[in-house]
């Protein structure tokens, strides 16, 4: 698909301030697209509603694979790609200067190991 084709679907956007939203819009931006310029059938608060409402619709959204990786492989939804648009979101930890307790050491290393695969 192409960005001009982009533009005349109906999305399924995240909520204003949602930082999903605000990363969609940054990547459009630098693409010449702006928010206003798609299709915006209705806002939603979480990738759950969002996934249930392009379920039951036409629409489309832009969501983390990760997200959707259930749906993906029982074939409820499909991924479009988009020709010369990547949207990459960076995640940073943070912690108490005293250091990590177990459960989160663990946490962090799982990700740290899993987003390389």
């Amino acid at each position: 698909m192409t960005l001009k084709e982009l533009q005349t679907l109906p999305f399924v956007l995240r909520e204003p301030g949602s930082g999903t939203l605000e990363i969609v819009s940054k990547a459009l931006k630098a693409k010449g697209i702006r928010l206003a310029q798609l299709h915006r059938e209705i806002q939603l608060e979480s990738s759950e509603s969002i996934k249930s409402y392009i379920s039951h619709s036409n629409a489309v959204s832009f969501l983390s694979i990760h997200t959707v990786l259930k749906e993906l492989n029982t074939g409820a939804l499909t991924i479009i790609d988009v020709q010369g648009l990547d949207i990459e979101r960076d995640f940073l930890f943070i912690q108490l200067h005293s250091g990590t307790a177990a459960i989160p050491g663990f946490f962090m290393k799982f990700i740290q190991q899993y987003k390389f695969r």
